[in-house]
């Protein structure tokens, strides 16, 4: 059995040398984690497989898949190899299923990302040299001087176009074409009062992937950040009259020039053909100067696609400072679940009415007839099932779809199979979608058709759910009357998509957290979770899906207090590479940990004992997960609120821009985006990346921890800055030019250039651009916009602790159950909100009475006959029945306000009363009797003055026992017993001639349940008053002091 569904491991070669030895080695490595693997099943999953739990048996197969990754990842650094030894764990279980062996939820494949070739060849490597050669022919003629350069308009266009390509990063054809169409209008170029960041919006006509929407218009518009060289030629251009036709520039023209450029200064080197040629090298020079990933360089010439974020987000991001809001009215359609007494979010739907309902009574309508029936006749029967349909009770999106099938059928006689297909493509996702609202304003409709939009894995599925919701939307505004929507879903079937870039600053996200709680109408249990949900996206970039269906066994306590994302009842993530572990408590700040590990905690107290608990469960639900599309509705109405018009995307998007940043260890740059420490930051890195030092391996780690199965799919929709990156590092190049050839570039004098770069009297001198780049900027400042700087440190998060938790004794109990059972103290830390120094000594008493014993050395407080546990038993057992468990809640509550009130020495009871009072009776009583001894009359009576605080006297009975009869008043009166008490006949035990009291508390419905017994025992005609007193005393306060002592009491304590 052990063997039987693992394939055979194969064998490996013996070549040593060449590819076939390189093979061999890679081939070892998987062998090696390959076999490890099969150890593991036979060591830790046969057994489980063979004879399997009845009901936990698929979340173990789970648990264990996560422990072979982490042992497979301490064993190699590889991922290759990781990869082999756990699919094959996968293959196991897949082929288990296959054979009907077991039953078992498929387990996620690690997958191993592709390599982009490099596409550095023959030619690149001719046109590099070009390239170089052109750089050092334009210095020397430049730097030896030649005035009339500038005066032309094709030689200064020329050069703006090759240092604006190899200085600033400017490598497309459409951008460079942007950039001089710029220059020679009215160019607007932004920069920041200190002179340090210069930099230009460029609208890129025609291009495939927009970012930006302009009105109704979507379009590209890149940030290209500018050297002081190229900001220098972009001046004389715009104070320059050329006689350049704007219409006939284009790329190509621009290369010509370039070409021209080259013969007029001299260059000797081949000619570039095309402009796709020029940019494809443009950055082959600074790149051995500053250190530049390859895919970036792949990004700024094009080859990978990335988008900016929009202009107002990047100024936010410099200088925020958003409205704070008071009060926000609720969006009386977004949050109708919000009002008291109305249903949840949840609730919505109902009956016939709910989405699958719905979906259903459309598929059978729609649905293929049996046998062999013409097209014709399908589309006919078809239609006729539909217009037999009744949906007046239906919501909007129900009956917009049964319209949208109709039109197809009816006026355009669409095919019933093209319908089939339309319904399979958006018909469930958009009546879940839309949420069973009857209105709708632009933005609900947008959300609700990007959510479909959204969840099409490919480009091209994409543009086709877009077309297919345009016209449906259409023949809601005919039928309907739906608004018109902000911007188009869907731009024809180019290759054009829209990416929907934007960041969320840490000010603005913080006025966001304000603007949730002051949302009215929206509950407390849902302000809480929207908040969690929304750190969680903003901190660790996970998919709004993926934190709509947490459960609470995701939870991993411990400092880092990790999730894992991974499938589960509540749904499955986008793809296979949607699994994952995301080490949150690195990511918050102080006080968003301080928040969700206070919601974390409050969720797995109260939900102890159910394992499939959504963490973010909807009000009135423990299981039922909260609404996504509701949870976006609130966001979005928030964002808007503070005049930041976003979706919950946005944060993801944030998320994952930031850990980019935090991955480029770009110092400068994380200043304005990440509120974290050097420690903190190096520990992130740590976590996320790992030893990936290669900055491909850095990338696939970063698409990872996304989600995503590929490097090109985190650049394409997520990576916002990556030319922000690429400038850094270009102004910390260490290239260095003639201080002559600047002078004549800039129009500034050479004198002046020196005393800025610190080289007077250098005649010679070679300086980088960074040391005169704030010279250059502020001689030329007449094309700026100046940007007053209005620094917004990040600020302190304004959100509401959650209130410190107090602790019941029951609390504590289970705390200390679970440790018991052998829970880890980090866990047992978390699970029950508890700080590890409280703990630590509650444990210490706790050990220390549970080894207190009586004279004849048996345990005094824990019964020797309790069933063993993992762990020492430390605690006493439940009280029994829930009226002796109110009544421990009352005596708890009671003595815990007389502690909190006995502060000092004037009180009438002490703190140090009630701590002897809870000792004298734990050490003068046994497991076996529900009394406690007194010998001393001044202690008992001590003890009852003490306990006048939270137990009454009536509740009180006191029994004496004296080894010869004496009078009972006699010992009342010796004794000073109040009358008050209940004070039984005397017993005589022992030959003792001392009296000793036995002191017992009555069951709260003591009277009740003995009247009952005697009343049994009068017709029995049997007297057993002794029986009555024992049978219906209380044990509740051996349970009550027992853990006040533990939670109140000291060690020292315990002694006096």
């Amino acid at each position: 059995m052990e063997h039987e569904f693992l394939t055979p491991i194969p064998s490996v070669s013996n070549e040593r040398f060449g590819e076939k030895g390189r093979k061999a080695r890679r081939d070892r490595g998987e062998i090696y984690t390959m076999r490890f693997t099969d150890r593991f099943i036979k060591d830790q999953l046969l057994g489980l497989l063979l004879n399997p739990p009845k009901e936990t048996s698929a979340e173990k197969i789970l648990d264990a898949s996560w422990l072979l990754f982490k042992q497979l990842a301490e064993k190699t650094s590889c991922y290759r190899e990781l990869a082999a030894g756990y699919n094959r764990f996968c293959d196991f279980i897949d082929a288990g299923n296959e054979a009907g062996a077991w039953s078992y939820p498929a387990v996620a494949r690690a997958h191993q990302l592709p390599l982009q070739k490099l596409l550095r060849d023959a030619p690149w490597q001719k046109n590099s040299i070009a390239l170089h050669v052109l750089d050092t022919a334009i210095q020397r003629h430049v730097a030896q001087g030649d005035p009339a350069l500038f005066e032309e308009p094709e030689m200064l266009t020329a050069l703006l176009v090759f240092y604006a390509a190899t200085l600033s990063g400017i490598c497309t054809p459409p951008a460079l074409k942007a950039l001089v169409l710029t220059a020679v209008s009215d160019p607007e170029i932004y920069c920041t009062e200190r002179w340090d960041e210069a930099w230009v919006l460029l609208s890129i006509g025609d291009a495939k992937v927009t970012n930006v929407c302009v009105g109704e218009e979507r379009q590209r518009v890149e940030r290209h950040f500018l050297d002081p060289l190229t900001v220098s030629l972009i001046s004389r251009i715009a104070s320059t009259d050329l006689s350049l036709d704007i219409n006939s520039i284009d790329p190509n023209r621009l290369i010509g020039w370039i070409n021209s450029l080259a013969a007029r200064v001299g260059a000797k080197g081949p000619k570039f053909s095309s402009p796709k040629q020029f940019c494809a090298v443009a950055l082959s020079i600074e790149e051995q100067y500053a250190s530049i990933p390859h895919a970036l360089l792949c990004a700024q010439t094009g080859r990978i696609s990335t988008a900016d974020i929009p202009e107002r987000h990047w100024r936010e991001m410099l200088w925020a400072d958003p409205p704070l809001v008071e009060d926000i009215e609720e969006p009386a359609t977004k949050a109708e679940p919000l009002s008291a007494g109305a249903p949840t979010a949840i609730d919505t739907f109902s009956g016939s009415a709910s989405p699958g309902a719905m979906c259903t009574a459309l598929t059978r309508a729609i649905k293929e007839p049996r046998g062999s029936v013409t097209k014709a006749k399908d589309r006919a029967n078809a239609l006729k099932n539909l217009n037999a349909m009744s949906t007046e009770n239906w919501p909007l999106s129900g009956r917009l779809l049964h319209a949208y099938y109709v039109h197809h059928l009816g006026y355009k006689g669409n095919k019933a199979s093209s319908v089939r297909t339309y319904n399979s493509e958006i018909g469930r996702r958009l009546l879940v979608a839309m949420d069973g609202k009857d209105a709708f304003d632009p933005d609900d409709l947008d959300l609700a058709y990007r959510q479909v939009i959204n969840d099409e894995p490919s480009d091209q599925q994409q543009i086709r759910a877009a077309r297919r919701l345009t016209e449906l939307h259409e023949v809601g505004r005919c039928q309907f009357d739906l608004p018109a929507l902000y911007e188009p879903l869907y731009l024809g079937l180019t290759a054009k998509r829209h990416v929907r870039a934007a960041f969320v600053c840490e000010a603005v996200f913080s006025r966001f957290l304000t603007a949730i709680q002051s949302i009215k109408n929206l509950t407390p249990h849902n302000i809480e979770r929207i908040a969690v949900m929304s750190i969680i996206v903003y901190r660790a970039g996970l998919r709004p899906d993926d934190v709509v269906r947490l459960q609470i066994r995701d939870i991993e306590p411990g400092k880092r207090m990790t999730l894992k994302v991974r499938n589960n009842a509540l749904g499955s993530g986008k793809t296979d590479n949607a699994v994952r572990i995301i080490p949150l408590g690195l990511l918050l700040t102080a006080d968003e940990d301080k928040l969700v590990r206070g919601f974390f905690t409050g969720q797995r107290r109260r939900n102890r004992n159910l394992a499939n608990a959504a963490l973010f469960n909807a009000e009135g639900s423990k299981t039922q997960p909260i609404e996504r599309v509701f949870v976006s509705n609130i966001v979005g109405h928030a964002l808007k609120e503070i005049k930041h018009p976003g979706v919950f995307y946005d944060f993801r998007h944030t998320a994952i821009s930031r850990l980019f940043l935090i991955g480029e260890r770009q110092s400068e740059l994380l200043a304005r985006v990440a509120p974290y420490s050097e420690k903190r930051l190096e520990a992130i890195c740590q976590a996320v990346f790992g030893s990936a030092y290669e900055w491909h391996e850095r990338y696939r780690a970063l698409a990872a921890f996304s989600g995503h199965g590929s490097p090109a799919i985190t650049f394409d929709h997520y990576v916002h800055f990556s030319s922000w990156v690429v400038h850094h590092a270009f102004r910390e190049s260490s290239r260095t030019f003639d201080i002559r050839f600047i002078a004549n570039m800039t129009g500034i004098g050479a004198t002046r250039l020196r005393k800025s770069a610190s080289v007077v009297g250098v005649e010679d001198a070679r300086v980088r651009l960074s040391e005169i780049r704030p010279t250059v900027l502020k001689s030329h400042r007449r094309v700026f916009t100046l940007l007053r700087d209005r620094p917004s440190p990040h600020p302190s998060q304004p959100i509401s602790s959650p209130p410190a938790q107090l602790h019941t004794l029951w609390d504590i109990h289970a705390a200390f159950v679970d440790w018991e059972n052998g829970h880890s103290i980090e866990s047992i830390l978390f699970d029950h909100g508890l700080a590890a120094e409280r703990f630590d000594l509650m444990l210490s008493v706790a050990k220390a009475l549970a080894e207190l014993k009586t004279r004849e050395g048996t345990p005094r407080l824990i019964p020797p006959n309790r069933t063993p546990r993992e762990r020492q038993l430390v605690v006493p057992a439940l009280p029994s029945g829930n009226l002796v468990r109110r009544d421990a809640e009352i005596l708890v509550k009671r003595f815990r306000e007389a502690y909190r009130d006995a502060r000092d020495e004037t009180s009438a009871v002490t703190r140090d009363d009630i701590a002897w009072a809870i000792m004298h009776w734990l050490k003068n009583s046994i497991t076996s009797e529900p009394y406690a001894r007194f010998a001393d009359k001044d202690e008992l009576r001590r003890f009852l003055k003490v306990t006048s605080v939270a137990i009454p006297s009536d509740r009180w009975r006191i029994e004496f026992y004296v080894g010869h009869r004496q009078g009972l008043d006699k010992i009342v009166e010796a004794w000073r017993i109040p009358k008050r008490f209940d004070v039984g006949e005397i017993k005589a035990k022992g030959t003792n001639t001392k009296a000793v009291a036995h002191v017992y508390l009555k069951h709260p419905n003591d009277r009740e349940l003995v009247a009952q017994l005697q009343e049994k025992l009068r017709l029995s005609k049997v007297d057993t008053r002794q029986y009555i007193v024992r049978r219906y005393s209380a044990y509740t306060l051996r349970f009550v002091f027992h853990m006040m002592a533990i939670v109140l009491l000291s060690p020292s304590a315990l002694e006096q």
